[in-house]
């Protein structure tokens, strides 16, 4: 299967993320979505991300892969997530050649990389799924406010392989005290040996995905394949593979891989998917990773970086729920019963919700009593949620800073109601982990 790496779930814009396995003429697409960081709640998380172990996956007719449109987080994988680690390795090695790249920085629900001064490349994917509070990024401590973004045309092409998962972010001031990776535009990348880089989810080969802590890893491995616009590699278990093998999770996507020449770094890829195919599981050993090739893309990124750009629209109104009320809106209303219902810790609470407020179509989809259970869990993982602040994107869409308090991470939930009457909600997307404050 094959999972973009940075996205939402189905009421949590987390780490999960909708995996797309390429197929041949004559087989069908498995789609699953990853639990770990996603953009809809996940189990309520039908889209991205991930929030519960890897669990739904649907399996669609061929006739339908040409309509499909893959959406991602991922991160949640798309999930997004830090860095996955060999078994027999201490983390604190992988934490500590994370130190190393300080051009590297969490960007929404994934990871970018600084290229020049003014200009950061991201996953296309993680680009397109910015919520409004996403709207800077820190260096050093340092916070630089986000100019404009402009993603790949060939972003969202149906084709996945002749997609170009890219995005380039341009900053308001430039960078102070770090120095810039460099675009390779070389087309020798085969047999490299690379250094991934993100703040996703933490977890190593036999696990797979854990939970999030926010904290920068670093892992290494070896270019498998060249295809025009993606590279591949391969998470070896030991004792094949490099001293610190690892590969990218959800929450990572659009984090780079590196290689060193001359004594510089140069990113010749960007954390885009990966295919359990043959594996016990997503981002588990023997799993493939698929990285957006740089070096096929070069030309435009030099032309993007050389042009001026639009600048970002700018956000609504911006609520301190701590000082605060919750906007008087339907969307409004209804994040605010969640949060209520969610603080009191138990079923009865979140099946009351679930039953006053979800849209029917979305509970014929998933039951009351499914939904219930994912809550429970998020709970168990999560802890107590602080909604902190929001903003409305008119009456039926509502987005929420909040910090899952158990986790120590910062979320957005996204709330989605329906267009037209009752206007009740049809989701929730999730992203996690973000930058916060």
């Amino acid at each position: 299967m094959f999972w973009p790496k940075g996205g939402s779930q189905d009421d949590q814009r987390a780490v999960v993320t909708i995996a797309l396995r390429i197929p041949t003429e004559t087989e069908r697409c498995r789609i699953v979505a990853k639990y770990s960081t996603p953009r809809s709640e996940s189990p309520e998380c039908r889209g991205n991300r991930s929030l519960i172990p890897f669990a739904e996956e649907r399996v669609v007719p061929q006739r339908w892969v040409d309509s499909l449109v893959v959406l991602i987080v991922l991160l949640i994988c798309a999930d997004a997530g830090a860095i996955i680690r060999r078994h027999d390795r201490e983390d604190a090695r992988y934490l500590e050649l994370a130190a190393k790249y300080p051009a590297i920085t969490r960007f929404g629900g994934g990871t970018a990389t600084l290229v020049e001064p003014r200009w950061l490349m991201t996953a296309g994917h993680v680009a397109a799924n910015l919520s409004p509070f996403d709207n800077s990024v820190k260096f050093n401590g340092r916070t630089y406010a986000i100019e404009g973004v402009v993603i790949h045309p060939k972003s969202s092409m149906r084709n996945r392989l002749k997609r170009v998962d890219l995005a380039l972010v341009k900053l308001a001031e430039s960078v102070q005290g770090v120095t810039p990776v460099r675009i390779h535009d070389k087309d020798n990348e085969k047999g490299q040996a690379v250094v991934f880089v993100g703040p996703g989810k933490y977890g190593d080969g036999q696990t797979g995905p854990l939970g999030d802590d926010g904290k920068m890893r670093a892992a290494t491995n070896t270019v498998a394949d060249v295809l025009d616009n993606y590279i591949t590699f391969t998470f070896d278990a030991p004792p094949d593979g490099t001293e610190l093998e690892g590969i990218s999770g959800p929450g990572d996507s659009g984090g780079p891989a590196l290689i060193e020449a001359d004594g510089m770094f140069f990113i010749i890829g960007v954390s885009s998917a990966n295919d359990d195919a043959g594996a016990s599981g997503p981002c588990r050993y023997r799993s493939t990773e698929y990285y957006a090739r740089v070096s096929t893309a070069s030309e435009w990124i030099r032309t993007t970086m050389e042009s001026s750009i639009p600048p970002q629209s700018p956000p609504g109104e911006t609520i301190d729920l701590q000082t605060g009320k919750w906007p008087d809106s339907r969307a409004g209303r209804i994040a605010e019963a969640f949060f209520e219902a969610y603080a009191r810790a138990s079923d009865e609470a979140m099946e009351t919700f679930e039953r006053t407020y979800r849209a029917e179509a979305a509970l014929k989809d998933r039951s009351v009593e499914e939904r219930v259970a994912s809550w429970r869990k998020f709970r168990t993982e999560w802890g107590a949620l602080k909604a902190h602040k929001c903003i409305a994107d008119g009456a039926d869409i509502l987005h929420v800073l909040l910090r899952a308090e158990g986790e120590g991470v910062w979320k957005t939930f996204r709330f989605n109601l329906e267009p037209h009457e009752p206007h009740k909600l049809t989701g929730i997307e999730i992203a996690s982990p973000v930058s916060g404050e």
